[in-house]
């Protein structure tokens, strides 16, 4: 090595100048951050408990299958039938309550999705929306209307309303085709 080399790193530093930066961690994280840039899952890689290094989770790529119609259209009747069922067995026999509605509402859609999905409509996106609220004097004093943007050949929706003495309930599922 040449007087002009060595000055170039200090006496110290040399050995570690010339050491290959495939075992450098900071440039090993540098290069893995660039090849997954945009992918937001990250996995916590320790070498000792004080020092941590992340490194990001490959994205999962999937082959486009190019379908542009389903093979089954979603059957809105199929699916009323059930909602309408799941409302007269879950708020049968039940009185409103402000507090436990909430509650009832969560619990009852996710019901409704789940029953909905188990019809077997591959490649649909299913939305539940449930409102349950009281009847004043036996009449609902309430009307629901929603807007989507869709494309109206294979998307679609289905409701079902029921009431009782002191509740009403209402369940809107939107089935939406997935290309």
């Amino acid at each position: 090595m040449t007087a002009k080399e060595n000055t170039l790193y200090p006496p110290g530093q040399l050995l570690a100048a010339k050491q290959s930066s495939l075992f450098s961690r900071e440039s090993f994280h540098e290069e893995q951050m660039k090849k997954r840039e945009g992918n937001r899952s990250v996995i916590a890689l320790a070498q000792e408990p004080d020092e941590q290094m992340t490194i990001t989770k490959p994205k999962v790529l999937y082959e486009n299958t190019y379908k542009l119609q389903p093979e089954v259209k979603f059957q809105s009747s199929a699916a009323q039938r059930v909602i309408n069922e799941l409302l007269e067995t879950h708020l049968k026999g039940e009185t409103y309550d402000a507090n436990a509605s909430a509650q009832m509402t969560k619990t009852l859609a996710q019901i409704i999705k789940d029953a909905v999905k188990d019809l077997n409509y591959d490649r649909y996106k299913i939305v539940c929306i449930v409102t349950i609220g009281e009847l004043l004097n036996g009449d609902v004093g309430v009307l629901q209307a929603s807007r989507c943007v869709w494309d109206t050949n294979w998307d679609t929706f289905a409701s079902g309303v029921y009431k009782n003495k002191t509740l009403y309930g209402v369940a809107t599922v939107y089935a939406i085709y997935q290309e």
